[in-house]
């Protein structure tokens, strides 16, 4: 017969018997392991429910090879600002950006006034 103490008197008891016959404290059971499987998996069901799902995004690839537009090009400061803050806008909103238009404004444009311009049609031309 296993024997356990008492959390009251100290006394040793019997595992099998629901009180201390010496104080009378009731002997508490230990919460058995399939009790601790069952909390786990409600808690888990229950925060489920209530932390919400991430939403799913889809992205699209964005190409790391960026074409510079050269000095020696034709195009004005307002017509590269255009391509580029057209593709730079439809890119954050996950649409698909026409790879010649992924440019890097060239040092020439760079603060210019007429770039600005450019740009802010660009992005009024996605929305």
């Amino acid at each position: 017969m296993a024997l356990t103490k008492c959390k009251e008197c100290g006394a040793e008891i019997s595992r099998k018997a629901k009180a201390c016959p010496q104080c009378g404290a009731p002997r508490k059971k230990k919460t058995s392991i399939f009790t601790w499987i069952v909390l786990i998996i409600f808690i888990g069901v229950i925060a489920n429910f209530i932390i919400p799902d991430k939403p799913k995004t889809t992205t699209t690839p964005i190409s790391s090879k960026k074409v510079s537009a050269t000095p020696a090009s034709f195009e004005s400061c307002y017509q590269l600002g255009y391509r580029y803050s057209k593709c730079a806008t439809k890119s954050m909103k996950g649409l698909p950006c026409d790879p010649e238009n992924d440019i890097i404004i060239p040092e020439r444009c760079r603060g210019k006034e007429e770039t600005q311009r450019g740009i802010d049609a660009g992005v009024r031309s996605v929305y």
